[in-house]
C-alpha cells in the first residue's frame, strides 16, 4: 500500500519550540508488537461486543489487549494499549483540549500519517477560553484530520475526516461510574469520526489509568457504530455489503496506527505538558500567529 509522505513544515511552524518533535520518530514497545504478531485476528473470544463497551474500565489486564477482530455483525473492533511513561491520566485527556489550537500539533501526534488538521470554528472558541475547564474545552470539539489510518478501505483515504468528542455519558456510561472512575484517578476521553461531509460511522473510546511510573492509555475502537445519543445512536453504521476482506484490512491497518501515534504521545506529553499545561492558547494567537484555519 502505498504511503503518503508529509508535507514538510513552513518555516514559522518550524519556529515553535515543539517543532522539534516533527523530526523525531519512536518505536513501539517490544510486548506491545510481540502481541499484535503477525496482526492476525484476536479471537472474538477476546473481541468486546459494542454492548460490551463498558468492559474498558476493567481493572487489571484483560485476555489481549492489543489486536483486532471482525465482528458477527459486520462491523471491526480494534484494541490498543500503551504505557506513557511520567504521564498522568490528567496529561493525557489535557492533550485534546490544547492539541486543535495549532495544525502542527495534531502533525507531532504522528508525524508521517497525520497529515493535515483544521477545526470549526466554535471549537476554536471553546479552546481559546480560560474560564473553562479542560473539560469543557473539549466535550463538543470538532476536528478535520487528514491521516493515514492504514485502513485501505475508503476510496479518498487521504480526505479530511470529521471528529467529535463528546462527553462519556453520550456512549452510555453512568455519572456514577464517571466519579468511580475519576476518584481512582482514571480519565476517560469518547469521540466519534466520519466521513467530512457526511455521518459519524464510528465511535472510539480511549481510557487512561494511572500505574507505577506513568499511565496506561487502554484503547477501544467500534467501527461501524456511532454512539453518541445526541447523534441519533448507539446505532449501527456499516454498509450491510461490506466484504468481509474490508472489515479485515481496517483492522490491521487501525491496530497498528493506534500503537503508532499512542507511542508518538507517550513520549512527546511530559515535555509538552510541563511547558504548557497553564497556558491557554489566545484566539489571536491563533488566528494570527498560528494561522489556524477553521471550518
Amino acid at each position: 500500500m502505498t504511503k503518503c509522505s508529509p508535507p514538510p513544515l513552513t518555516d514559522a511552524e518550524n519556529a515553535r519550540w515543539y517543532s522539534k518533535f516533527f523530526y523525531e520518530r519512536y518505536r513501539p514497545d517490544a510486548d506491545a508488537l510481540a502481541e499484535l504478531g503477525e496482526n492476525a485476528p484476536m479471537g472474538l473470544e477476546n473481541a468486546s461486543s459494542v454492548e460490551d463497551r463498558f468492559r474498558i474500565l476493567s481493572k487489571g489486564d484483560l485476555p489481549r489487549e492489543r489486536g483486532w477482530q471482525a465482528m458477527p455483525d459486520q462491523t471491526t473492533f480494534v484494541c490498543g494499549k500503551v504505557f506513557m511513561k511520567n504521564v498522568t491520566p490528567e496529561m493525557f485527556q489535557w492533550w485534546f483540549s490544547w492539541m486543535p489550537a495549532d495544525p502542527l500539533r495534531g502533525r507531532l501526534w504522528d508525524p508521517e500519517e497525520h497529515l493535515a488538521m483544521i477545526v470549526d470554528e466554535a471549537t476554536l472558541h471553546r479552546i481559546t477560553d480560560p474560564a473553562l475547564t479542560v473539560k469543557d474545552r473539549l466535550y463538543g470539539n470538532i476536528l478535520y484530520a487528514v491521516e493515514d489510518n492504514g485502513t485501505g478501505y475508503e476510496s479518498d483515504r487521504y480526505s479530511y475526516k470529521k471528529l467529535k468528542f463528546f462527553d462519556p455519558v453520550e456512549f452510555g456510561l453512568t455519572r456514577e461510574q464517571l466519579t468511580a472512575m475519576e476518584a481512582e484517578g482514571g480519565r476517560l476521553v469518547t469521540a466519534m469520526s466520519g466521513p467530512k461531509d457526511g455521518d459519524f460511522v464510528s465511535s472510539f473510546l480511549h481510557y487512561a489509568r494511572p500505574v507505577p511510573g506513568g499511565c496506561e492509555v487502554r484503547s477501544w475502537f467500534f467501527v461501524g457504530h456511532k454512539l453518541a445519543v445526541s447523534e441519533g445512536g448507539p446505532l449501527r453504521t456499516m454498509e450491510a455489503d461490506i466484504p468481509q476482506a474490508a472489515l479485515e484490512q481496517i483492522g490491521r491497518g487501525l491496530s497498528m496506527h493506534c500503537l503508532k501515534e499512542y507511542t508518538n504521545l507517550g513520549y512527546i506529553l511530559p515535555e509538552v505538558y510541563e511547558k504548557q499545561h497553564d497556558i491557554v492558547d489566545s484566539w489571536e494567537m491563533c488566528k494570527n500567529e498560528f494561522g489556524t484555519q477553521t471550518m
